[in-house]
């Protein structure tokens, strides 16, 4: 258990602070893969780790292919923009 609570950890650090490299692409996986469990389900520090990730790819020119492309699912972006407001 453990295991899995110090890597939830380092997913939310990763997507949080946008680092670069394998950890930051294997933590966008990983919550991309998440979409079999209810958005609300999901952690809230990881929700909103997502969002900001999500919002910072949106910010820098990102569209629906590209947010898929680094691995999230459509419905976790939908999701995600739906909290930032980014849905009608």
């Amino acid at each position: 258990m453990r295991k899995k609570v110090e890597a939830l950890a380092d997913m939310i650090v990763a997507l949080h602070a946008g680092a670069d490299g394998d950890a930051l692409a294997d933590a966008r996986r990983v919550a991309g893969a998440m979409d079999n469990r209810p958005w609300e389900q999901l952690p809230a520090r990881l929700k909103s780790a997502i969002r900001t990730d999500i919002k910072r790819l949106i910010d820098s020119g990102a569209d629906a292919a590209a947010l898929s492309a680094v691995g999230y699912a459509s419905r976790i972006v939908y999701h995600a923009r739906r909290d930032l407001g980014l849905v009608g």
